[in-house]
């Protein structure tokens, strides 16, 4: 009987598609509420999750480039057509506050990245050797030498990552189409539109599996009625 139910369950994985496994580290979310620059309330395995960018600071209402930098976040997660966290193996994955720690991923870049670039945010409450920090802090001095937006101010310093030797690394994002703002950019409602369909039929062939399902738990008694 033990042999039936190996063969049975290998016939159930060959059935389904590999992609309904998630890949990576990464966790599909969708937005439910921007509140700012580095903050926003999304979906994840069903359950509202307030997460926190991982490694970043953003403006806060008091600071200049506050609204920018929001409208940035709240833009391009509004206007996603997919989103991932990733969690780091070597952070804790909730801060003081219960809020959620996580590198967010937006149509496969960076958002953090993106956000330094753009110096609308900078590197910041880093507590370990974090996975993508180097990176980060290799972008960000790009944006300390042209002195893009938040770095315009003289009283802006490079803070952590003058602690660190980042010469070797390089950007999170490069070799990537940068999806930034932009009107005539691959529409984000097009890349919506995709997602859904593709969630659509990820329903369907979840669908199928349970028929799959109830299908072998009949054959399996069945082929009990045989065992003596």
């Amino acid at each position: 009987m033990k042999k039936i139910n190996i063969l049975l369950t290998i016939l159930l994985l060959q059935l389904i598609p590999s992609y309904i496994f998630a890949s990576g580290d990464r966790i599909k979310a969708k937005l439910d509420t921007c509140i700012d620059g580095d903050t926003a309330w999304l979906k994840i395995n069903g359950d509202k999750t307030k997460v926190r960018f991982l490694g970043i600071d953003a403006p806060e209402s008091t600071d200049k480039y506050y609204r920018e930098s929001s409208d940035y976040t709240c833009s391009t997660l509004s206007r996603a057509g997919d989103i991932e966290i990733e969690y780091d193996s070597k952070g804790s994955t909730t801060d003081m506050y219960d809020r959620t720690l996580a590198w967010v991923w937006v149509d496969g870049q960076l958002l953090q990245e993106r956000l330094i670039k753009n110096g609308l945010a900078y590197v910041a409450y880093v507590y370990d050797d974090y996975k993508y920090i180097k990176n980060l802090c290799y972008t960000q001095s790009f944006a300390i030498k042209d002195k893009t937006n938040i770095w315009s101010s003289p009283q802006m310093t490079e803070g952590y990552c003058s602690t660190i030797d980042y010469s070797n690394s390089h950007s999170v994002n490069d070799n990537q189409e940068d999806t930034e703002m932009r009107d005539d950019s691959l529409s984000g409602e097009i890349k919506a539109f995709i997602h859904q369909m593709g969630e659509a039929f990820s329903s369907g062939i979840h669908a199928i599996v349970d028929t799959i399902t109830s299908i072998i738990d009949t054959i399996k008694e069945i082929f009990s009625n045989f065992v003596v």
